[in-house]
């Protein structure tokens, strides 16, 4: 039984934002008031210069927790290939909880 992620169906009203392979998404470090969603491609989830996840999932979420607390982001995001991603903006999500 296949079942679909939520985020999926949420991500289609969200603008979209594009990575070459090779780019950082995101930066350890910074903060970005913004959660990514996967829509295509592959990235690398590195920390501490290790890589601990390679993630090609559509729907998956990068960065929910530095944006729903107001922290920097723990760990890098980079694409591994071209990748695309829906955005939501913190204050979006502020307003537009569900």
């Amino acid at each position: 039984m296949d079942i679909e992620n939520p985020f999926v169906k949420i991500a289609a009203s969200l603008p979209v934002v594009r990575y070459s392979a090779g780019e950082l998404v995101l930066a350890a470090g910074a903060k970005t008031a913004r959660l990514l969603i996967l829509k295509s491609g592959m990235v690398a989830v590195i920390k501490d210069s290790i890589e601990i996840a390679r993630v090609r999932q559509p729907g998956a979420v990068f960065g929910e927790l530095s944006t729903l607390l107001d922290l920097p982001h723990t760990a890098d995001v980079r694409a591994l290939e071209d990748a695309q991603f829906s955005v939501a903006e913190a204050t979006r999500l502020c307003k537009e909880p569900d």
